[in-house]
C-alpha cells in the first residue's frame, strides 16, 4: 500500500485587526474561548463566534487569509454563550443561547434566547432561561439551538429541556416531551435529508434520542 502524506501549514489567524491592539481594544485572542462559530449558510463570506465572556464577533471576509472580525453586542447584556446559529436562508438573522457567566457586573435577568435581525447590530432577548446556557459548566461541545428551515428552529435548555419556535426563533414554547422534560439538553441536530427527524442529545440521563 502506498500512502501519500501531504504537508499541511496552520497558522493563526488574528481576530483583531492591528490597529485594535493599537488602540487596546479587547477582544477575540485577547479574551478567554471561543465556544461556538457558525457560518451564513447563504453567504460563507460571513460567520459569527460567540466566546466565553466577550459575546458575539463578526467577520464578513470568512474566506480571506486574515478575516477581520467585529464585536456585535449592541442589547445582548448576556456576556457570553453558547451555541450560536445563523438563519439558512438570511446571513442578519442570528440566534444565540447565552448567559451572565460568572461577572458579577451581570444579572441572572441576562441569561436566555438572543435574537437579530440585522446582522447582530441589535440583539432582543426573545426567551429568558431559568439556568442559562453555560459555557463554564464544564460540559462544551454541543450545539443546542439549530434552524431546521428558516421558520422552524429548536433550542435545549440547561434544566428545562427542549423548546420550539414556529417564526424563526422571535418566540418560543416548551415541546412536551415525557422523556426530555426539566433535562439538560446538550445537542441537537437535524437529518440531512428529512427537516421531520431530529436527533437530541440528554445530557441528564447520558441518552440519544430520535424525535
Amino acid at each position: 500500500i502506498c500512502v501519500t502524506v501531504h504537508a499541511q501549514t496552520w497558522q493563526q489567524v488574528p481576530i483583531r485587526t492591528q490597529a485594535q491592539k493599537t488602540a487596546n481594544m479587547t477582544g477575540g485572542e485577547g479574551m478567554q474561548q471561543i465556544i461556538a462559530i457558525a457560518y451564513a449558510p447563504s453567504n460563507t463570506n460571513t460567520a459569527y463566534f460567540i466566546t466565553d465572556t466577550s459575546r458575539v464577533w463578526k467577520t464578513t471576509n470568512a474566506n480571506a487569509t486574515n478575516p477581520i472580525w467585529t464585536p456585535k453586542h449592541n442589547g445582548l447584556i448576556a456576556s457570553g454563550g453558547y451555541s450560536i446559529a445563523v438563519d439558512p436562508n438570511d446571513e442578519n438573522i442570528v440566534l444565540v443561547n447565552a448567559n451572565r457567566m460568572v461577572n458579577p457586573d451581570y444579572t441572572d435577568a441576562a441569561k436566555g434566547i438572543y435574537r437579530t435581525t440585522d446582522g447582530g447590530d441589535n440583539w432582543t432577548k426573545v426567551r429568558t432561561a431559568v439556568n442559562g446556557y453555560n459555557p463554564s459548566s464544564g460540559v462544551r461541545g454541543g450545539r443546542n439551538i439549530i434552524f431546521v428551515t428558516s421558520s422552524i428552529v429548536y433550542s435545549g435548555s440547561q434544566g428545562e429541556g427542549l423548546f420550539k419556535s414556529s417564526d424563526g426563533g422571535a418566540t418560543w414554547s416548551a415541546v412536551s416531551i415525557t422523556q426530555l422534560n426539566n433535562d439538560y439538553i446538550y445537542d441537537i441536530r437535524k437529518h440531512p435529508d428529512n427537516n421531520n427527524i431530529l436527533f437530541v442529545s440528554d445530557y441528564s440521563d447520558g441518552k440519544l434520542y430520535r424525535i
